[in-house]
């Protein structure tokens, strides 16, 4: 009985594939020194306010394709933003620069930023306390939702395990509301994504060529301004 029931639960876990975005990280070793700091999201003010921008150029097969442009969400969202950027920014050293899209799944999502092992098993976040890399918690995952294509999110391990790896959106995925940090929304180069979300791919979803950051960049500073709901259309130059 006690292997009937293992083996219905290991099946239901199988077929929730598509719905949890799990990841085993490895033990990391220390490289940079930085200590997560308490910050208190911004009130009274549109959840889906843009105060930051940063750019991804991408290369598939070595080809250059062109650039995909965020919007972050960082009054929202000041601690995975503040993450973000310095990842964009290699202010410490490592971060997104040559790391790839290492699963892409049609009319889901595409994900990477494991720029450790370009596998999913890796890519820390820049937060540090003892010592040693932490993962850093969620931020309320109430204030913005999985609303359609374009909006992007952090992959995680369960609850309070962000590191490195982000999704970007192909659809609405509803089944993620509670479950994953939204973080920011496509502004530009959403023809990219539809792109990447299109290559083929192994049995493990990950694509036969590498899609590659090339480089990536923190942009100056907007004046806040709002993004609506409204998913962003696959041809979006």
């Amino acid at each position: 009985m006690k292997f009937l029931v293992g083996f219905l639960l290991l099946g239901l876990a199988l077929s929730n594939k598509l719905k949890d975005d799990v990841f085993l990280k490895p033990k990391l070793t220390l490289k940079h020194d930085k200590t997560v700091e308490k910050v208190v999201p911004h009130k009274n003010e549109d959840p889906l306010t843009v105060t930051n921008e940063t750019e991804i150029d991408i290369a598939i097969g070595g080809m250059d394709i062109g650039t995909i442009r965020l919007g972050l969400f960082g009054n929202t969202y000041p601690i995975t933003t503040r993450n973000h950027i310095h990842l964009c920014n290699h202010t410490y050293g490592y971060g997104y620069r040559k790391a790839i899209f290492h699963r892409c799944i049609k009319d889901f999502m595409i994900q990477g930023g494991d720029y450790e092992y370009a596998n999913g098993r890796g890519g820390h976040s820049i937060f540090v306390v003892n010592g040693q890399f932490v993962n850093f918690r969620d931020e309320d995952m109430s204030l913005v939702k999985h609303y359609g294509a374009g909006f992007v999110s952090m992959a995680n391990a369960g609850p309070n395990t962000n590191g490195a790896q982000f999704v970007i959106q192909t659809v609405v995925t509803p089944w993620l509301d509670g479950h994953h940090v939204v973080f920011g929304k496509v502004l530009a180069g959403m023809r990219i994504v539809d792109l990447i979300q299109n290559v083929r791919t192994d049995g493990h979803d990950r694509p036969n060529l590498n899609v590659t950051i090339k480089a990536c960049r923190v942009l100056p500073a907007p004046k806040p301004y709002v993004v609506t709901k409204l998913p962003v259309p696959l041809d979006q130059v």
